[in-house]
């Protein structure tokens, strides 16, 4: 009588190793899953079966997600109502403009301010100095203003409040 090593067709071999390695590594997942229940530590994470640590996980997770979006949904309709009251200016710095820190410098020294300041990208009629300012005047069309001056943040804001071109 041949063994079954010998009776296997090298065809076979390949397949064969799949199913013993499979063995093989699902025996090892349930030797380490009835180690891991035998812990004795205090711990709940130490020692405890894997089904419980995911439902652990879960539950957790799903809670805190549902009470960061309940809060997020709460700030953004806070948000929303605040800059319905408030109006906006749209501003364009650059890092080696020396108008662009004066403008932030008396904006962090002038404290809230009751508009609105966005900084952004670029936006249409994107003049080519910097700082650029644009804000939305009452007839809806838009006020834009290139360059600023140490000093001048009060009449800008009086402008975007009042809706009026710049001053």
């Amino acid at each position: 009588m041949r063994s079954l090593y010998a009776r296997l067709n090298p065809k076979d071999w390949d397949a064969l190793g799949l199913v013993l390695f499979c063995v093989a590594f699902f025996s090892f997942v349930i030797f380490l899953e009835m180690k891991s229940g035998q812990a004795d530590e205090p711990h709940p994470y130490v020692g405890s079966p894997s089904s419980t640590l995911f439902s652990r996980f879960i539950e957790s997770s799903l809670e805190q997600r549902f009470a960061d979006l309940e809060r997020r949904v709460t700030e953004l309709e806070n948000a929303a109502v605040q800059s319905v009251d408030q109006k906006v200016l749209e501003v364009i710095t650059m890092e080696n403009c020396g108008a662009c820190r004066a403008f932030e410098a008396d904006l962090l020294q002038s404290g809230k301010q009751p508009i609105d300041v966005r900084y952004v990208k670029t936006f249409p009629g994107d003049p080519n100095l910097r700082p650029a300012f644009r804000w939305e005047l009452k007839n809806g069309t838009y006020a834009v203003q290139s360059g600023y001056s140490r000093g001048t943040l009060s009449r800008l804001v009086s402008a975007v409040q009042n809706q009026t071109p710049k001053q």
